[in-house]
């Protein structure tokens, strides 16, 4: 079966449209421009702290002290998780948002929602079948990634979307 270069015109169409209008965002006058560069921020952030924590402490962990349980690896996915959400938030949040603190009340929230969310995601996911079948359990730790993520970081979310709509955010 051979594909033609057509069938991926729509997804360049794609591409280039949100990438246009992340542009005229960026460059205009729009005070959301700010606010969703903080969010991405704080989405790779606590991407890269997530899966950096879970990987460092699968390998040196479970290999050294657990040596094959399954049962750490996933209670360690909702961990590492949520504290990799909670370093994306507390970054972003300390350096890239107008209020420039944290407050030991916002680090306990944002931490305890990642761990609610990743546990949810962890859940939810658990019968999907859209990530690796011959990885054991790749759904869950997927489904820990973004619930985590997205739970762990919405005192973010919702604090800057009324910091935005108040004219508080540059």
């Amino acid at each position: 079966m051979q594909t033609h270069f057509s069938e991926y015109i729509p997804l360049a169409l794609l591409i280039a449209f949100a990438a246009f209008l992340a542009y005229v965002i960026w460059r205009g006058n729009y005070k959301i421009g700010a606010y969703i560069v903080q969010l991405a921020a704080a989405f790779f952030l606590s991407s890269v702290g997530g899966f950096g924590l879970y990987i460092l402490s699968s390998v040196m962990v479970t290999t050294w002290v657990l040596t094959g349980s399954t049962t750490f690896l996933m209670l360690n996915a909702v961990v590492m998780q949520s504290i990799g959400a909670t370093l994306g938030f507390v970054i972003v949040k300390r350096y890239g948002t107008s209020v420039s603190q944290v407050k030991p009340f916002e680090i306990a929230l944002s931490l305890v929602l990642g761990v609610i969310g990743a546990y949810v995601g962890f859940v939810l996911f658990k019968d999907a079948t859209f990530a690796a079948d011959f990885v054991t359990n790749a759904n869950s730790v997927a489904g820990a990634y973004f619930g985590a993520v997205l739970m762990g970081n919405s005192p973010l979310i919702v604090g800057g979307l009324a910091r935005v709509l108040r004219n508080q955010e540059p």
